[in-house]
């Protein structure tokens, strides 16, 4: 489940009593479980409260609103870590816009890309922005919060994908997925089997 930060906080904020999970199904599904002589139901928030369902919470494809709140909380201690980093002029970066910011056709492209800070400066309404060249030689204003070290961002992308390789086998064997609650020596495995090239299903991890 691709979420920005924002969608996040909306779902989050959304959230009817009660509700334990969120699910993309019927444009956006809310649910919680209720145990009953040790059997697990499953019941979906409708316009007219809650409902019980007929599916088993796995074929939702939902997520834990607890895990929602960790990873928002996550991004937010990220982008304050980014925020105080100080840049000096010529130092390489990368832009990355992992709270949804609105931005034009053109910067979007070079999100991700080898960039060059070249200075910042605070707005009327206080916000710190930067001034970034891109390979391109195009230069765009950005939020200071949205630049990135390259090693930040290289960092970023292989917990991302040691994240859904540890998921693509967790779904393999049915195994509770749950990256947070993995030990960190199993999760430098997964991380060193992306550098490695593994095969997971037939496709290569990298």
């Amino acid at each position: 489940m691709n979420l920005t930060n924002e969608q996040k906080r909306k779902i989050l904020n959304d959230a009817p009593m009660g509700a334990e999970y969120y699910s993309e199904v019927g444009g956006g599904t809310y649910l919680m479980r209720s145990m009953a002589i040790a059997v697990s139901f499953v019941f979906a928030y409708r316009p007219d409260g809650w409902k019980q369902a007929l599916d088993k919470l796995s074929d939702w494809g939902a997520i834990s609103l607890d895990d929602l709140q960790k990873e928002v909380d996550e991004e937010d201690m990220e982008i304050a870590e980014s925020a105080k980093i100080e840049w000096q002029n010529g130092d390489e970066c990368v832009v990355v816009n992992d709270a949804d910011y609105t931005l034009c056709s053109e910067s979007n492209e070079n999100l991700g890309k080898p960039s060059k800070f070249l200075f910042s400066f605070k707005n009327s309404m206080g916000v710190k922005l930067s001034v970034v060249e891109h390979s391109n030689n195009a230069c765009f204003c950005y939020r200071t919060d949205m630049l990135q070290k390259p090693e930040q961002e290289a960092t970023k992308e292989l917990n991302e994908k040691a994240a859904e390789l540890c998921k693509a086998r967790c779904d393999a064997f049915g195994y509770v997925f749950d990256w947070r609650a993995l030990p960190e020596e199993k999760k430098q495995g997964y991380r060193n089997m992306i550098k490695t090239g593994v095969v997971v299903n037939g496709k290569t991890a990298k």
